[in-house]
């Protein structure tokens, strides 16, 4: 089928410039289409007429595209590639894993979305650029390149959140530079805050890649117990102001610089990188019917078009990889590590050491930091991604409630501890002494971001905005101070300008201060579900969440002790509950029913994590 009104059709995303598709756009026989949320938003400022992907999928379909990626993300588990994927004793092509299990939601999705385009406008010239171009151009040779916008190719690069005064920034840094800095810096100050002597004694527990401020109670509790704690930090610095900085300080905690690799080590390194990069060559190419039949969908190959992508970032991370294992086995051959707690199994980090503890003799656990709803399509979505501790020795978990639920779906029971959670001891801590001023109301967000196939799309980013401006302009509209505590994650809608637009006022936070927030606030509006509606209810505020979205795990418990309510009822839900004092006290003491059962070692899970270590040696 082909629509003959239709002489270009122009697939546009955020690589995209204006000023290269502007000949186009003014003729009745072009079609310009968005493929994201930002690059809708663009055409729009600039009045172009077009149409948005999401147009060109079934709302359905998302969920067989996101059983697709479990499978394709764990590629590397495969017995034909298994072997060959080794390096010292360790699978290269598993270090990919979280940016693969990333990229894919939104590429299968635009795959199917051209394809139907595709059948739609068959006699079409299209025009394109990047991922878009290779897709497009794997099913008609009448495709044209569009010029590629390097500033947005971030495969170097880290995005860093930063407050100046009360701006939140968010900058993308050359990862060397980022490295160098953030090195050279830890480097300097560790010589003034690093124990002078070691612990000589065999126990001891390395932890990777923990936030300094949110996990203040494990550095606090290394001063209480014979444990020898050090840490490792490749994702973030160890302290970033003058708290963070404090905490290390006072604590018992070594902090493990940036190893120094020798030039013996360096030359080793380099011919090992020609030798693999020489060697993956001749495996893709052996294998390229297998990978043509693995990465396919709906009968339709996707090989051809993803290669690119998949092989450049292999190319690009492979020395990044031989380097941190390297380093990794010089922190284990100094420091003689016996237990190791990482925060996620997803990380390169993270799995350099899973897959390293077997030569080296230690322990590793995982930590749980986050509440799952206790669901099928829960547990499905958390082992696929690694949210729970599959590969580690032991799994910390927070509570009975979270326990109960990995033994349902065939958790190993002995793989289990309950200590509580870390996380929240300052919550616990600090409950009968908050401050209370109650004197405004703290929205906290977490917006759709991709980890879900259908989280891309433009239709789901759009519903969040608007419900965003809705809930500020509600409780503007109530008399009611308003701030807003957007999720520290880096991969977050940029919702700064849409908030300000309505109020430059308006007080937003990023990073690290929810503790404080919460203890002063009246109440906590949730906007989309999180953890922080639990770190709400632990810090005795009622807690309204606003239903943002599907639910793609399931039910979640959590939403039955809170005020739900919808964008549209957000106006009624608010004033209800500020006016209602029965309704308000009645949230909190459900709230309490709810962490009371969630939770054990409340406020002393540090003290109980690092004991159960230290009881082990």
């Amino acid at each position: 089928m082909s629509n003959s009104n239709v002489k270009t059709v122009i697939l546009f995303d955020s690589n995209s410039s204006i000023n290269d598709i502007k000949q186009f756009i003014e003729k009745s026989d072009t079609l310009v289409i968005s493929f994201d949320f930002n690059s809708h938003k663009l055409l729009n400022a600039n009045k172009i007429p077009h149409e948005i992907s999401d147009n060109w999928i079934e709302r359905n379909e998302y969920l067989n595209i996101q059983k697709h990626v479990y499978k394709l993300s764990h590629w590397f588990d495969h017995p034909d590639l298994n072997q060959e994927l080794l390096y010292d004793e360790i699978n290269l092509g598993e270090l990919i894993f979280s940016e693969l299990s990333y990229f894919l939601p939104s590429y299968i999705s635009n795959f199917l979305k051209i394809k139907n385009i595709f059948s739609q406008y068959t006699d079409s010239t299209f025009l394109a650029n990047g991922i878009l171009f290779d897709l497009i151009s794997k099913l008609t040779s009448n495709s044209n390149l569009l010029t590629y916008d390097q500033t947005h190719n971030n495969l170097n690069k880290i995005k860093y959140n930063i407050k100046i005064f009360d701006k939140n920034l968010s900058v993308q840094i050359p990862t060397k530079q980022y490295l160098f800095i953030k090195n050279n810096v830890e480097q300097f100050l560790n010589y003034f805050i690093n124990p002078k002597k070691l612990s000589s004694k065999n126990n001891n527990l390395l932890l990777v890649n923990f936030h300094t401020e949110k996990y203040t109670s494990l550095f606090h509790e290394s001063k209480n117990t014979s444990i020898q704690l050090y840490a490792y930090n490749t994702l973030m610095p160890n302290f970033f102001n003058h708290n963070s900085y404090s905490i290390i300080k006072n604590s018992k905690c070594h902090l493990i610089n940036e190893p120094i690799l020798s030039p013996e080590v360096k030359d080793t390194y380099q011919k090992n990188i020609s030798k693999l990069k020489e060697q993956y060559e001749k495996l893709w190419q052996k294998e390229e019917y297998f990978f043509e039949s693995l990465f396919t969908y709906e009968n339709f190959s996707l090989w051809n078009s993803f290669k690119n992508y998949f092989l450049n970032l292999y190319k690009t991370r492979i020395s990044d990889y031989l380097i941190q294992i390297e380093k990794t086995k010089i922190i284990l051959d100094k420091y003689k590590i016996k237990n190791v707690l990482v925060w996620s199994e997803t990380n390169p980090v993270d799995i350099i050491f899973l897959q390293l503890r077997k030569k080296y003799g230690y322990k590793v656990f995982k930590l749980q930091h986050g509440y799952y709803p206790e669901s099928e399509l829960s547990s499905n979505f958390c082992q696929a991604y690694r949210m729970y501790g599959l590969k580690s020795d032991k799994y910390f978990v927070w509570g009975k409630s979270t326990k109960l639920h990995q033994l349902n779906y065939g958790f190993p029971d002995e793989k289990i501890v309950i200590t509580g959670s870390p996380l929240h001891d300052p919550f616990f801590q600090k409950a009968n002494v908050s401050l209370n001023q109650n004197n405004y109301v703290l929205l906290g967000t977490n917006t759709p971001v991709g980890i879900f196939a259908d989280e891309k799309s433009i239709s789901i980013q759009q519903e969040y905005e608007n419900s965003i401006k809705i809930i500020c302009k509600e409780i503007i509209r109530n008399n009611k101070k308003l701030i807003v505590k957007l999720h520290p994650a880096t991969d977050q809608m940029e919702l700064t300008s849409i908030i300000h637009q309505i109020d430059p006022s308006i007080p937003i936070f990023n990073r690290g201060e929810l503790p404080k927030l919460l203890a002063n606030c009246e109440l906590y509006v949730s906007a989309g579900v999180s953890t922080s509606i639990l770190d709400a209810l632990v810090a005795n505020k009622p807690v309204i969440n606003v239903l943002t979205q599907r639910h793609p795990l399931g039910n979640y418990e959590i939403l039955d002790y809170v005020l739900n309510s919808t964008p549209e009822n957000f106006g009624k839900s608010l004033k209800q509950l500020l006016v209602n004092k029965f309704l308000y006290d009645s949230l909190i003491k459900k709230g309490n029913v709810f962490v009371e059962k969630y939770f054990s070692n409340r406020g002393n899970a540090a003290s109980t994590l690092l004991n159960y270590v230290n009881d082990l040696n």
